[in-house]
């Protein structure tokens, strides 16, 4: 019996062997169709899949047949040949990672998060070659943000306007082929249909202590939906009740505490005369990589009155999104802030944004403050919205270009709205828009403020 299982894994094995010798000698050049190669390919992997169903299955049997020496010296030599070709194929693709059997250095749930990953950066490799196969992409020109190399590829609906007007209209949507930033991230990104649990790891500017979350509490398994559910549900129901009888919640709001009994500033609430913003000549500008200049820039808005804030957030074909760009604008300087190289280590400046005592501004920050939360443990304690403030004073339009335009006298530029931030190349593009856009930001709430505090 023993050499039966033996004979129909080596069956397997001489199959699979045949398979890839005939797939090396098969050649594009030499096919006359793209189909007829994914023919023979197809054929190959069902033989491969029938006589993998002949195996033991897993469980008893296996068992049994893998206390014959034999068979189990067998099924080792051959996994191990088939992890380490998995491991080539990942490490040609261009994939960090490692799944071989004598690896120490990732366990298996990370050993699988890698296969499902390069999975994922084939799977995309391949639908954007089949497209350029089937003519979608024939005689593309698109738009290279300046310096970029021939080797960046951008969509090809991202290419010159055709139009009858006269302006050449660039409008940067979305690049297929650059390494995805999740795959830097040192936290995994959780998907999974649980509550979220406040990231957090230390809490400045508290007047109630952080609330620490037992590790047995934190469960890293995938809840089922009705599960989960049931706790939001209960959550929603019972947060006033335990906000009252004190009770400690791993899912509440860290700063609801401070939030509930926050006094905006006299100065505030003052009026005062608006201060115009510095031409860009006389701003300078910072760029934010390292971790050292982070800890300097949280040293600088922790002297600031006020600041002002944008985010920029990449969501095409991610379940969640994750933000790409942090513009901070103070009345003196403006910076940069890239957070997807620092998106680990931003809760530092978490110090700034939870003071009381200095105003962040934003332009519509209901997004804006999730994302800040959810990517990097930040919160914010004394804000502005000018969305809001423009509302409240029944403006005919909200947008953030109207109140530019109105108070600053400055017209947004909007062509590079809908860059795919990701590249960071695109940043050459736009550092001055957002540099702008950002630093004008305060002189507009300035200018609300007055109108708010002399309308009471």
């Amino acid at each position: 019996m023993a050499e039966q299982v033996k004979k129909t894994c080596v069956n397997k094995t001489e199959k699979m062997d045949t398979s890839d010798s005939s797939m090396k000698q098969a050649n594009f050049g030499e096919q006359s169709y793209v189909d007829s190669f994914s023919q023979r390919a197809f054929g190959s992997l069902v033989s491969a899949i029938k006589s993998s169903t002949a195996l033991p299955s897993p469980g008893d049997d296996y068992e049994f047949y893998s206390s014959f020496s034999g068979v189990r010296q067998f099924y080792q030599s051959q996994g191990s040949r088939l992890l380490e070709n998995i491991t080539q194929i990942i490490r040609h693709q261009g994939i960090h990672g490692n799944v071989r059997e004598d690896s120490k250095a990732y366990e298996i749930e990370d050993k699988l998060d890698v296969i499902t990953e390069a999975n994922d950066v084939i799977l995309e490799r391949v639908g954007t070659l089949l497209d350029e196969a089937s003519g979608f992409n024939k005689n593309a020109k698109p738009v290279l943000p300046p310096g970029a190399k021939d080797n960046i590829v951008i969509s090809s609906w991202n290419r010159k306007s055709q139009k009858r007007h006269g302006g050449a209209d660039f409008k940067l949507l979305h690049a297929k082929n650059i390494q995805r930033p999740q795959l830097k991230f040192k936290e995994k990104v959780d998907n999974s249909n649980v509550p979220f649990v406040p990231i957090l790891k230390y809490k400045p500017n508290a007047i109630k202590p952080l609330q620490r979350v037992p590790a047995e509490e934190r469960n890293d398994d995938v809840t089922p939906t009705a599960i989960s559910d049931f706790i939001h549900q209960q959550r929603q129901a019972t947060g006033q009740q335990q906000m009252t009888e004190d009770v400690p919640d791993i899912f509440s709001h860290p700063y609801q505490y401070e939030l509930d009994h926050f006094q905006p500033l006299v100065s505030q609430m003052e009026s005062s005369e608006p201060v115009m913003y510095k031409s860009l000549n006389d701003t300078p500008l910072n760029m934010i990589k390292t971790v050292e200049e982070l800890r300097a820039l949280s040293e600088t808005l922790n002297k600031q009155k006020e600041f002002a804030v944008d985010l920029e957030h990449h969501s095409y074909r991610s379940f969640q999104g994750f933000t790409c760009l942090m513009q901070i604008s103070t009345r003196d300087e403006d910076y940069i802030v890239d957070t997807i190289e620092l998106r680990s280590d931003l809760n530092i400046l978490n110090e700034s944004f939870s003071n009381p005592s200095i105003v962040k501004i934003f332009h519509g920050a209901d997004m804006d403050v999730c994302w800040l939360q959810r990517d990097f443990g930040i919160y914010v304690v004394n804000m502005f919205d000018t969305g809001q403030a423009s509302r409240v004073l029944g403006f005919s339009q909200f947008s953030l270009s109207y109140l530019l335009q109105h108070y600053c006298h400055v017209v947004a530029d909007k062509q590079f709205q809908l860059a795919d931030w990701r590249i960071r190349l695109v940043w050459h593009m736009v550092l001055l828009r957002a540099q702008n856009l950002c630093k004008c930001i305060i002189t507009s709430s300035d200018s609300l403020l007055q109108t708010i505090t002399n309308s009471v």
